[in-house]
């Protein structure tokens, strides 16, 4: 078995995945809303941050006005909507410059096509063929198109499949690999672009490095090694054969460099009493990484631990379905709602044989291929019900020379709002592709610096943006804060004390750091000041003059003065300016 795994390797190391960023085109749809708002619709937002991430060309992108929907409800919407200038977006920057299309957050995910009787159709399966298609949607059989195009149904035995090049062609119409950005909010979306490039920095199997464990979830038997080894490839004919061809994957994983944890009875991995080959108990996976097997059909066990850079493949009815509906039942959305990077699943019932393999999604992922690479191999049917949620240049078992990160999180950029008992937080990290970096975080807060007593949880998810909201506050009160930030190798930062004041109309005191919109212009000078301050503010606001304690030092209704605090104490004050529901915030410096 080892023998097979270092061929295929001595192969990768002399032909490469092709991940340039220029054979991206990014989709989006402009019709989709501006949800979180920040100014911009969150389909658009989600492609250019992929676009600014990856390196992608603007002559990539192209915006298209698509239902606000999780479907097409019928062929002609979907063919003229988005087939058609898709179509002409290749042809306009060349067929061959493009290997990968990358459908935004917020563009459907199924389509009802003239099939009969199986209409329904996933998106990313379809247009993976976009010449294929016609008006009349005339090219659909009952079932699907067996993916003679870029499909390995062996990995290790005989001659595999190698990387895309482009060249693949089902009935003479050129392949494309669809992969999307997906999740119940663009934030999540966003956030399989930061996971992907930090597992692709850093993952590397050795000790000390970051790495995850392999998790391999079969059903019938425990099979020995000479039992797998020798009947090889199984075949997805029957269940029994496909629960033969999984359990074949541990060999992928071990071969790696990774370390495995095989369940093999017929309960699930989370379920109450599931337990590993080894004994122990598998009603918990943390660390996890990597993950292949079945069944978990319309259900999903919160045991998963998911680490940035996991993949995931689940075989089962509707592993993918739903993947922006935050109570869906499906396996692959609750796993990208609690931190998976990338998988590949379905939206509808595939049937056993037409379900993407995930012994080899498992495979091409260990052995230097992209994700897009990986998913499109896996599968056997094209224009059927596929989908593949991820970053389709995510490759973190390319050659590389292998990274510890020892840096931790970069300081945060801090916006802060309160209104009553409660304060939202808001932290973004900066980041690039050379320097990926993930956090998880919490507030420490108290009524003084010498007295931070309370503490929030860390936040679940490793992201480079995180919320947090604190409750039970004392309005009109002075709170210190200090953030402490920790990586996904337990690296760890901590901000120097901030401070605001908990308004009962919104916050009038401010984290020193805060980012202030830009619309609104406050101004104090000189600052720091010693007789005399002239504050300025936009023509209607109102001024407020707080001290560091909260207390109401001066109010003005102008909206221009020039304070002189004659009897006030030098140190820090707090000036507010109010108009209509917007504030603005700054510090000033007294000096005597």
């Amino acid at each position: 078995m080892k023998f097979w795994v270092l061929a295929s390797l001595i192969l990768i190391s002399i032909t490469l995945a092709d991940d340039d960023p220029r054979k991206v085109l990014i989709v989006y749809n402009t019709a989709f809303p501006d949800r979180n708002g920040d100014g911009i619709g969150d389909s658009q937002e989600a492609a250019e941050y992929y676009a600014a991430k990856r390196g992608v060309p603007a002559t990539n992108i192209i915006g298209l006005p698509l239902p606000n929907s999780t479907y097409f409800s019928n062929w002609r919407q979907f063919y003229e909507q988005l087939v058609v200038p898709v179509r002409a977006k290749i042809d306009s920057l060349g067929e061959r410059n493009i290997f990968y299309i990358l459908l935004s957050y917020g563009i459907p995910e199924r389509v009802n096509t003239p099939a009969s009787p199986r209409s329904m159709r996933g998106v990313d399966n379809v247009l993976c063929l976009p010449s294929m298609l016609d008006s009349a949607g005339t090219v659909f059989p009952t079932y699907w198109y067996y993916n003679v195009a870029y499909f390995e149904s062996s990995p290790t035995r005989g001659s595999d499949r190698g990387h895309f090049t482009g060249n693949e062609r089902l009935l003479g119409n050129r392949l494309f690999l669809v992969t999307r950005l997906d999740g119940i909010d663009v934030e999540y979306a966003k956030g399989l672009v930061d996971m992907a490039l930090y597992g692709e920095k850093y993952i590397y199997p050795d000790s000390g490095y970051y790495n995850g464990i392999g998790y391999v979830d079969t059903r019938y038997a425990h099979y020995s090694d000479s039992v797998l080894i020798r009947g090889y490839p199984f075949g997805y004919g029957s269940y029994a054969r496909a629960d033969s061809s999984m359990a074949f994957g541990k060999f992928f994983v071990v071969d790696a460099g990774f370390k495995l944890m095989w369940e093999y009875h017929e309960t699930e991995i989370g379920e109450s009493g599931a337990v590993f080959e080894d004994g122990t108990s598998a009603e918990y996976a943390p660390n996890a990484l990597w993950y292949e097997g079945w069944y978990n059909y319309n259900k999903y066990q919160d045991a998963w631990e998911w680490i940035p850079g996991s993949a995931a493949c689940d075989l089962n009815s509707n592993s993918g379905a739903h993947m922006r509906d935050s109570l869906a039942r499906s396996f692959l959305t609750n796993a990208f709602k609690r931190g998976l990077t990338c998988g590949v699943g379905c939206v509808g019932e595939p049937y056993l044989s037409g379900h993407a393999r995930p012994e080899v999604f498992l495979y091409y992922m260990l052995n230097g291929f992209n994700f897009a690479e990986a998913s499109y191999l896996s599968q056997p049917a094209l224009l059927w019900r596929a989908i593949h949620i991820g970053d389709p240049l995510y490759n973190p078992m390319k050659p590389k020379t292998p990274i510890i990160d020892t840096i931790p999180p970069p300081m945060p950029a801090i916006t802060l709002t309160s209104r009553g008992d409660t304060a939202k937080i808001k932290l973004e990290i900066p980041t690039s592709a050379d320097r990926p970096e993930l956090m998880k975080a919490k507030i420490i807060y108290g009524r003084s610096l010498a007295a931070l007593t309370d503490s929030t949880d860390w936040t679940p998810l490793w992201r480079t943006r995180q919320e947090i909201v604190i409750t039970g506050l004392i309005p009109d009160s002075m709170y210190y804060f200090i953030v402490t930030m920790k990586d996904p190798v337990g690296n760890i930062s901590t901000t120097a004390g901030d401070s605001f004041i908990c308004g009962r109309d919104g916050l009038v005191g401010i984290a020193s750091n805060e980012k202030l919109p830009k619309n609104m212009r406050l101004i104090a000078y000189p600052n720091p000041f010693n007789t005399a301050v002239r504050i300025k503010a936009p023509i209607g606001a109102t001024i407020s003059i707080y001290s560091i304690n909260g207390r109401v030092v001066a109010t003005f209704s102008r909206n221009e003065i020039i304070w002189h605090p004659e009897t006030n104490s030098s140190g820090v004050y707090i000036v507010a300016a109010k108009k209509g529901k917007t504030v603005k915030r700054i510090k000033i410096m007294h000096i005597k």
